[in-house]
């Protein structure tokens, strides 16, 4: 069974505290005996015997024999252990973690995943996508990613499911050639302090082809409504550090405001209204991004451009100019 840091610190702690007031104890009696507790009850018990009070002293000698041997120092260590315990949980707790030997440095990196971050990955609220085209001029685009669709492979791949948004430039950077360069961060908003990255390369794996569908069956994926692919990274690299700066946040609950879009949009589609669909505005977010990177002559992205202008899109306005569905 192993035990957290803080744990071990505070029982540590709590030895110490233990050794040190119990050899303070045994100093003052060997020093001054007559401060002794047991030499205090003697000398009061006699006290009073000499002063004709014998029925009193016989009760107190009774009592100390009934009593146990338990000092006021036995009982200021045993508080001085529950507050140190108190005061890590709740106080400080971060700090000792801090002296654990994984996190004693500001930033440690690995090859591949650590095991020892596996559960703790899996349990993160929330986590950003990094993505960035070749081009010098282009811009790095950074989005947030909430809800339990997440999910690691081994320690040097992990997924997570793409939703349809506002825009598609993971999926375009990662479709540029060369590209494919993508990194992660999780924050730990609870709890010890700690920020994790995965740097690597992605490959999409697009909703309604073979790949996807042979993914999702062999890894068990719970699919929902809007999922537009399924990003699958190969990580060379990852890294921690300590997150000392980051503040505290309490989780309350995910939002399903995306969810019940998407599912109106899907629900649209069903109907036959397929210019105002789900898959019509998967493909016209695509299709911006791609255009963009039409504009540097990438190859790749001027072919899937010429495939949405071709006739099985001429219901979904992809043959048209570019235009976004309307607001419900």
């Amino acid at each position: 069974m192993t035990f957290p840091p803080e744990f071990r610190i505070a029982l540590s702690l709590g030895v110490a505290q233990f050794l040190f007031l119990n050899g303070l104890r045994a100093s003052i009696t060997r020093i001054t005996p007559e401060l002794n507790p047991e030499s205090i009850i003697n000398a009061s018990a006699t006290s009073l015997a000499g002063s004709g009070l014998e029925r009193y002293a016989s009760q107190i000698a009774e009592e100390d024999t009934q009593t146990p041997k338990v000092t006021y120092l036995s009982l200021v260590m045993l508080v001085l252990v529950v507050v140190t315990w108190c005061f890590m949980e709740i106080g400080c707790k971060e700090t000792f973690y801090a002296l654990n030997e994984e996190e004693n440095k500001m930033g440690k990196f690995y090859e591949t995943i650590p095991p020892t971050l596996y559960t703790w990955i899996l349990t993160q609220k929330i986590f950003w996508v990094a993505t960035a085209p070749l081009s010098g001029t282009g811009h790095v685009n950074v989005s947030p990613k909430g809800g339990p669709y997440f999910g690691l492979l081994d320690n040097r791949t992990f997924w997570y499911l793409d939703m349809t948004g506002s825009g598609s430039e993971t999926i375009s950077h990662i479709y540029e050639p060369g590209n494919g360069r993508v990194t992660i961060m999780f924050n730990a908003f609870e709890g010890p302090p700690r920020i994790v990255r995965l740097w690597g390369k992605g490959r999409v794996l697009e909703n309604g082809g073979k790949e996807f569908a042979d993914f999702v069956e062999r890894n068990h994926v719970q699919l929902v409504t809007g999922t537009r692919s399924i990003i699958v990274v190969d990580v060379h690299q990852a890294g921690s550090s300590c997150g000392f700066s980051v503040p505290f946040y309490e989780f309350k609950e995910f939002r399903e405001t995306l969810l019940e879009y998407n599912g109106r949009k899907e629900k649209k589609y069903k109907e036959g209204n397929e210019g105002e669909s789900f898959p019509s505005l998967l493909l016209v977010l695509i299709r911006y991004n791609i255009e963009t990177l039409a504009d540097s002559d990438n190859r790749v992205a001027s072919n899937k451009l010429s495939e949405m202008r071709s006739p099985k899109f001429a219901n979904t306005g992809l043959d048209r100019s570019l235009h976004l569905p309307k607001r419900e």
